[in-house]
């Protein structure tokens, strides 16, 4: 009669599998295996899995392939908030330009607008100035605490990002024009403002 009073640990049954065990270490396993039901359970499972293992013939990714897609989630878990955090669109409330309702600066000289977004609670202050194909964007957040907090733009013209200062104040590299969505990550907060459009005409 075999020990039922323990249980055989995985690691001991895949090397009952791949032959590893000695023949007396075998016939007790072997023993215990038949009169204890979970640890038939998990020898069937592992001896199924080891198979598939075995009989696999699946081409492997190229390593550079691999590892191009461990650096892209490695930069997004950099730059994003956790998986947990709340979205938030962001509404215009103000605009300097309030004969031009899109997100366009329509001027054949330098321009400077200013744009106020909200949402719960949350106010943005945006200050956009460009001359030509070059825009800046910088702002402020009007909240107490912007902690370990970052402004991200993405377009199909460029990206760029920075972080927050003591004062919640933020300025972006300068952008050439097209369409950007811009994303304030505070904490476990997201908000998005989805559509500024950077151009003169």
């Amino acid at each position: 009669m075999s020990d039922l009073t323990r249980h055989i640990a995985p690691e001991k049954l895949a090397d009952l599998i791949e032959g590893r065990e000695t023949p007396e270490s075998r016939t007790q396993m072997m023993a215990h295996i038949s009169e204890c039901h979970a640890c038939s359970t998990e020898y069937q499972r592992l001896e199924h899995l080891i198979s598939l293992m075995k009989t696999d013939r699946a081409e492997e990714a190229p390593r550079d392939v691999v590892a191009d897609v461990v650096n892209l989630f490695r930069k997004q878990a950099q730059t994003r908030p956790p998986s947990m955090a709340r979205r938030l669109m962001a509404a215009l409330s103000f605009d300097s330009f309030t004969t031009t309702p899109a997100f366009g600066m329509r001027s054949g000289r330098a321009a400077s607008r200013q744009l106020v977004y909200s949402v719960e609670g949350n106010d943005i202050d945006l200050r956009v100035t460009g001359e030509e194909d070059q825009w800046i964007i910088s702002g402020q957040v009007l909240r107490e605490n912007c902690a370990a907090a970052r402004v991200e733009v993405d377009g199909a013209s460029g990206s760029a990002s920075t972080t927050l200062n003591d004062n919640c104040e933020f300025t972006l590299p300068p952008l050439p024009g097209g369409e950007y969505s811009l994303r304030i990550l505070i904490s476990d907060l997201e908000i998005e403002i989805p559509r500024l459009i950077l151009e003169l005409n």
